[in-house]
């Protein structure tokens, strides 16, 4: 037998009705990891470790128990591994594979922002601040939760990749949704816990060109600082401290060598710089 079939809550029958009836239309950010629709639910077309089977079982098993215990990570209901269909990386054979599971409420953040070297392309800068809009009406209890949600899955052993802000969606009724929760082996930077909460939220940055027009880089400016203050509140709020949050924005060094460049939140090199910016008609 070639297939591989895992099913939880569904059942192996639905799951496999479910993925039979993919119209290959695909919804999904990448073209390499193509997102189909079918009714609430939302599949995955991707890959899976062959000979890891159980470490996979048992995270999807995880994120229901988050999701019972109140997270906002969307249920994985199971997948179908075709073993026929092969590929290696080193050590390690990936088979293609199917993944279904709920799809998320709201919008993923950001999708269909076209940018280069993180800069939002002069012609995608309406639709960078509708997101912004978005997201700086949101209520400081959605960012409460959102840094709350992401500490709560990693403390169950799985891991979130905030390296694609497309893992992530918002909508106005639920807040932030975690999608492709992962395995622990693939974990990014769990050192830099804040920064990449904060990297997850930050909207891209605009091009100088854009920057000449006062009126868009006041307009973006604000919505900016009144994100990142609502990021900064919810940290503080889930145990991080000042230190810990201004720490994101330097560069520094560590005793094993490595060495991590300060990050930027749309214009700011910190959250006073943004605080500045809601106390006054400055822009950065």
């Amino acid at each position: 037998m070639n297939k591989i079939v895992y099913s939880k809550g569904l059942g192996k029958l639905s799951l496999l009705e479910i993925i039979s009836r993919i119209d290959r239309t695909n919804v999904g950010t990448k073209k390499s990891v193509p997102c189909y629709i079918v009714d609430n639910y939302a599949i995955i077309s991707s890959t899976i470790l062959c000979s890891d089977y159980a470490r996979q079982d048992r995270i999807i098993d995880s994120v229901h128990a988050l999701a019972d215990s109140g997270v906002n990570a969307v249920r994985l209901y199971g997948y179908v591994s075709d073993e026929s269909d092969k590929r290696t990386y080193g050590d390690d054979s990936y088979c293609s594979a199917m993944f279904v599971m709920d799809k998320a409420p709201g919008q993923e953040l950001y999708k269909g922002v076209s940018y280069s070297h993180l800069r939002t392309d002069p012609e995608a800068t309406a639709s960078l601040l509708s997101y912004m809009d978005m997201l700086a009406n949101a209520p400081q209890e959605h960012y409460t939760k959102f840094v709350h949600d992401y500490m709560a899955i990693l403390r169950n052993g799985v891991a979130v990749d905030p390296s694609k802000k497309g893992n992530f969606f918002y909508d106005p009724d639920k807040g932030f949704t975690f999608i492709d929760l992962r395995n622990p082996r693939n974990e990014i930077g769990s050192r830099f816990l804040a920064t990449n909460m904060l990297t997850v939220i930050s909207p891209y940055g605009l091009t100088e060109e854009t920057r000449q027009d006062s009126n868009i880089a006041r307009y973006y400016d604000k919505r900016a600082a009144t994100i990142l203050i609502k990021m900064d509140n919810a940290l503080l709020a889930n145990g991080f401290t000042r230190e810990d949050i201004d720490e994101c924005f330097t560069d520094r060094r560590y005793s094993d060598g490595l060495y991590a460049s300060g990050m930027r939140f749309g214009s700011f090199d910190s959250v006073a710089e943004a605080r500045d910016v809601l106390d006054s008609d400055s822009v950065m």
